[in-house]
């Protein structure tokens, strides 16, 4: 083999080395500008959710004022209906649109209770369903809550009292 003939194949070898490792290490550099950028993109998303959540957790706290065991006002059934229809706009607005899954269950269920009581006394499931529904809403933007209550068996009741048990056990 002629040297003119090795030193073309030798070039062409470097050169498509090179142009590999190039090839390779650029390849590299997008997949971290684009890991980055999946990362910012996804942290910007959760914070926006977080302030979101906030705001209208916030909103719902007040509604959930009117069943506070310390007001002064005695809930009646026609609050309660009241109550129920403004978790329902609620829920159906942007405060359900950002809640967790576990949080809009128990707003549900707390709207469901509050339009089941139609007469007597108020049901102690109201204050049991409030009280999970409080704490699902500090869960979500993690704000500690070391006050929980007895809750009955009923199978969300119990779903949720086990996942905030879970929750609070793990820290």
């Amino acid at each position: 083999m002629s040297p003119e003939l090795q030193a073309g194949i030798i070039a062409a070898v470097v050169a498509l080395v090179t142009a590999g490792i190039t090839g390779f290490l650029t390849w590299q550099q997008i997949q971290r500008e684009r890991t980055k950028w999946l990362y910012d993109i996804k942290t910007t998303l959760s914070v926006e959710l977080y302030r979101k959540r906030m705001t209208e957790y916030a909103e719902l706290s007040k509604l959930l004022l009117s069943l506070s065991s310390t007001q002064q006002k005695k809930l009646t059934i026609a609050r309660a209906d009241e109550i129920a229809d403004e978790i329902n706009q609620w829920m159906y607005g942007a405060g359900g649109m950002v809640a967790s899954a576990r949080t809009r269950n128990a707003g549900w269920a707390l709207r469901d209770r509050l339009l089941r009581w139609k007469a007597g006394a108020q049901p102690k499931d109201i204050m049991e369903v409030r009280t999970l529904l409080m704490w699902s809403m500090r869960n979500d933007l993690d704000i500690a809550s070391g006050r929980t209550e007895d809750t009955s068996a009923d199978t969300l009741i119990q779903q949720l009292r086990d996942e905030m048990n879970r929750v609070e056990g793990g820290k």
